[in-house]
């Protein structure tokens, strides 16, 4: 496994930063490649991880956001639309909460279309909510779907990050934040090891880096009941 994730990466990234050349677009050549990461990563990661360390769960995680994120965009570029980096939003299905994402494009029809067959992240590795920034919420009644389904972006179930024909941040940009956590039986909800959590920022450009500074992915204090809640 890890030499399959240091291929992708020394493919995906050659310079070693998770960050696109400003000066220039993808070539079609390039967007194929990611295309064709893309289905190659499925086949790896579209299972749910089963064993191995909190450590190797968020490396393999990094692996998983980066190429989602540079997929997305190049497959925006390559369909001329906007193509949607999605998270599953719905806390009654526990398997999936904040720990599988996909990817799709609008039709000429304004319909959205599935790039590919999901991903799931790493056992015990989840989207925070919380300090990601610059997201919004759609519905789509199933994922993936073979045929085009309507735009519905006042639902709920699906958080995105979006990039429109250009290749460009629809959202002004946007953070993505995954990290380590356990369920708690409050309202469904997560809570995050603070010293196990990472993120990437996506500029407008579209081009996106790894967060740095740890004071932007500080974890704000958790919350243990409905009474405590309404204290804060």
């Amino acid at each position: 496994m890890g030499e399959k994730l240091g291929l992708i990466n020394m493919i995906l990234f050659k310079n070693q930063k998770y960050r696109a050349d400003e000066n220039r677009a993808f070539t079609l050549v390039e967007i194929l490649i990611v295309l064709a990461l893309i289905v190659f990563l499925t086949a790896i990661f579209g299972i749910v991880f089963k064993s191995g360390t909190s450590s190797q769960g968020l490396r393999t995680s990094e692996n998983i956001l980066a190429s989602l994120i540079q997929a997305t965009r190049a497959q925006a570029i390559l369909k001329g639309s906007t193509a949607r980096l999605i998270i599953y939003n719905d806390s009654t299905n526990d398997d999936k909460y904040h720990r599988f994402l996909g990817i799709i494009y609008s039709d000429a029809a304004g319909g959205w279309i599935a790039a590919n067959e999901g991903v799931y992240l790493p056992e015990g590795i989840y989207f925070n909510e919380e300090i990601s920034i610059n997201h919004l919420t759609m519905s789509i009644e199933f994922f993936p779907q073979k045929t085009p389904q309507p735009i519905e972006d006042l639902g709920t179930g699906w958080i995105y990050f979006e990039f429109n024909s250009a290749g460009l941040a629809s959202n002004t940009g946007g953070r993505i934040v995954l990290g380590v956590a356990g369920k708690t039986d409050y309202n469904g909800g997560l809570i995050f090891n603070a010293d196990n959590i990472f993120g990437f920022q996506i500029n407008q450009t579209g081009n996106f880096s790894k967060i740095a500074d740890p004071a932007i992915l500080k974890l704000p204090p958790p919350v243990e009941d409905a009474d405590a809640a309404e204290e804060l």
